[in-house]
């Protein structure tokens, strides 16, 4: 479906909800629920592209250049929890082939129509800030703010934390625990700066999927239990979480960009959310507002779809 294009901007290898996230927007636009349109990394982990690549090689394939940050960002070993046995197990025909992520974001933006792109960021800022700030070059002669305000539609982070009260008891589950009872989200924790000129700058409507209900609504486990043994995605599930059930963050933040998904979703009136020098959020509701966020009462069916996308063939 040509009129759904997105962008998928993610950190893979720090957490398996983020890979969970890239396999169904292959899995999505495999089944036409979207274009893909570019897909970047936003961190610089050395083994995080491949695994993208591998994630499209298994849906689909083929795989497709792949913006990347290219800097040291985040790049150590305990963010390669699962991804040295997936490419152990899983060797790639081909190396991925890499582009400068700045560039390369430009590009997947100029080619578009006017006001036809989601972008679904999972993961830091840092790329969405240099992109705000980049200046015009062969692929458009207008800056990064301009041209996002001309391409993009709307901007989906999974990032912030809107306060729930009374605060919940969240489910236990395996891996980055300590983060459920932080004040913050991990992903604006790890490069503040850049979260709030993103915040400050961006141009278009966010929908905002804070931490707190991916770490409320876990998914994960029906997808183990039920796929086959020597699906790529699984053996990180086993790697990560023994197999057991994770966060959803990240694959919400999917299923938002998907109008036949979308509608289940519920989000706060319109309004804005606002970002200290700490790093954090808070929602503001005011009519026109340019920020909404998603729901701690969303529905648990929307979050069983995620494990049904993943299954089907």
């Amino acid at each position: 479906m040509d009129t759904n294009r997105v962008i998928l901007d993610t950190d893979v290898g720090s957490d398996v909800s983020d890979l969970a996230a890239v396999f169904l927007y292959w899995q999505c636009a495999k089944k036409g629920y979207l274009h893909p349109q570019g897909v970047l990394m936003n961190t610089g982990n050395e083994q995080g592209p491949a695994c993208l690549a591998l994630a499209e090689q298994y849906v689909r394939g083929q795989q497709t250049p792949i913006g990347a940050l290219g800097t040291s960002f985040l790049n150590y070993s305990m963010h390669w929890k699962y991804t040295r046995y997936l490419l152990e197990a899983f060797p790639l025909p081909q190396p991925p082939q890499l582009l400068p992520y700045v560039p390369c974001f430009r590009k997947a933006l100029a080619d578009a129509p006017d006001q036809s792109v989601t972008i679904v960021c999972n993961g830091p800022l840092r790329g969405l800030a240099q992109l705000l700030r980049s200046g015009p070059d062969a692929y458009a002669d207008v800056d990064g703010c301009r041209l996002v305000a001309r391409k993009v539609r709307r901007l989906i982070l999974s990032s912030g934390r809107f306060r729930l009260d009374p605060q919940p008891v969240y489910p236990r589950r395996s891996g980055w625990d300590v983060w459920s009872y932080t004040d913050t989200s991990m992903y604006i924790d790890w490069d503040v700066p850049s979260a709030r000129i993103v915040d400050d700058e961006w141009p278009t409507p966010i929908v905002w999927v804070g931490c707190e209900v991916g770490y409320l609504h876990l998914s994960g486990r029906t997808f183990c239990e039920q796929t086959a043994d020597d699906h790529p995605l699984r053996l990180a599930y086993r790697h990560f979480t023994k197999g057991g059930a994770h966060i959803s963050g990240p694959q919400l933040a999917v299923l938002c960009a998907l109008p036949a998904y979308s509608a289940r979703i519920l989000l706060s009136p319109p309004g804005r959310v606002l970002m200290n020098d700490e790093g954090l959020t808070e929602f503001f509701p005011y009519a026109g507002g340019r920020d909404r966020h998603v729901s701690a009462q969303t529905p648990e069916a929307v979050f069983r779809q995620i494990d049904d996308l993943l299954l089907a063939r």
